[in-house]
């Protein structure tokens, strides 16, 4: 096997589907990433076609991704080989799974080079509720099977993490019951937050506006019953859901709730849309709603902020952490129907009042984001990572002081 690299060589594996070329936003998120390390990325192809490429210095190993058989095979076969091989050639010793579940084939690749004495650093994130959330957002057939199955792979990849990343105090509590002697890292989600500082609307102010995929874990059903309670009470309003109907199914029956309740006319499913579109439509809306059962931390609430935008949002997981009750928005209980439709309300009643919880927000996105932060993040848990491949390094001291800064 071949030494370590000058510079350290990291891979990423990821669930999300990238495509050739990378977005604006990943390329951002890439170069920031680039400043402490040598990144090597292995997700899924946007189209389903398998692809490798290098763009801006960062390799790219994109999986096929058409149908859930090869997609399981992928995750479940080809990407513990891809792994191995790119110890092997690549020279890469680090690897950084974006849950635990796609730590799987990194743990496999640890434990196997740890068999020949080739050490191997597993750094395990986490971006939301990987217990439940999946569960809660998926119709799955054998459940018990299923969870039961993910729950072991879980434990056995935390088990054998040598560090963890944490997006927000929810995520590490949920980490740390698992790995409590595991030096943990926590710093922000990435977003390219620019669009959203920069962007200009009409001023209109009106619209109830969600923004995420359509999917039952986002409660968008609930959103759907507020909005008809209110709707006579603003005959100006409409409710736009712009995201990927990520469950067809759920997007239908979200389609037929509307014809049901005789608002299909004022709801608009506008699909996924680019950044900008997106940072313009937050900028028009009077109320961004996230009525989800769980997140990780509700980075598109923040994304509303910067562009002035009062939120309405579930108080789960990382979203208490974001938005301050009654100053840049409200909170609600998961499902309370009637609760969602009187702060939506509220908001569309009192503009002078949203105004003011739309600059609250502005000011703390302007200091939450930040990409300096978000390398700042990475540079420690790269530090963290070759202080335990140096043998010869006091690596739990040192980890823990460094992990606790």
């Amino acid at each position: 096997m071949s030494g370590r690299p000058d510079r350290l060589r990291v891979c990423f594996l990821s669930g999300s589907r990238l495509a050739q070329p990378l977005g604006a936003t990943n390329q951002k998120k890439f170069e920031a990433i680039s400043r402490s390390c040598e990144p090597i990325v292995v997700a899924f192809s946007a189209d389903g076609q398998r692809r490798t490429f290098v763009e801006d210095g960062v390799g790219l190993y994109l999986l096929g991704s058409r149908g859930r058989t090869r997609r399981a095979a992928a995750m479940a076969i080809g990407r513990p080989l891809l792994a191995l091989w790119l110890v092997l050639r690549r020279g890469v010793r680090v690897f950084v799974s974006q849950s635990p579940y796609e730590a799987v084939a990194a743990t496999t690749v640890k434990r196997i080079c740890g068999l020949v004495g080739v050490r191997i650093v597993s750094i395990v994130e986490s971006h939301g509720d990987f217990e439940h959330a999946l569960f809660l957002q998926h119709r799955i057939r054998w459940e018990r099977l299923v969870r039961g199955t993910l729950g072991i792979a879980a434990r056995w990849t935390l088990r054998h993490a040598d560090l963890l990343r944490a997006i927000s105090d929810a995520t590490k509590v949920q980490l740390v019951s698992h790995a409590p002697r595991t030096p943990l890292v926590q710093f922000m989600t990435w977003t390219d937050a620019s669009p959203f500082f920069a962007s200009e609307g009409s001023g209109a102010r009106r619209d109830v506006l969600y923004a995420g995929v359509l999917t039952r874990l986002k409660g968008v059903h609930w959103l759907v019953a507020a909005f008809a309670a209110i709707a006579d009470r603003a005959p100006n309003a409409c409710l736009l859901l712009v995201g990927h109907p990520e469950d067809p199914r759920y997007a239908d029956e979200l389609r037929a709730e509307c014809e049901r309740r005789g608002i299909s006319a004022r709801v608009r499913f506008v699909g996924a849309v680019p950044q900008a579109t997106l940072a313009r439509l937050m900028t028009d809306a009077a109320v961004l709603v996230l009525p989800s059962t769980s997140e990780g931390l509700g980075r598109v609430l923040v994304e509303a902020m910067a562009c002035a935008t009062p939120v309405v949002a579930s108080a789960v997981g990382g979203i208490p952490e974001i938005v301050r009750e009654g100053q840049s928005g409200f909170l609600i209980p998961v499902g309370d129907v009637d609760k969602l439709a009187d702060r939506i309300a509220r908001v569309l009643d009192h503009p002078a009042e949203a105004r003011a919880m739309g600059e609250a927000g502005r000011r703390f996105a302007l200091g939450f984001f930040s990409t300096e932060r978000y390398a700042m993040g990475y540079r420690r848990l790269f530090e963290l990572a070759e202080s335990l491949l140096d043998p010869e390094s006091p690596v739990d001291s040192r980890a823990a002081r460094m992990a606790s800064r």
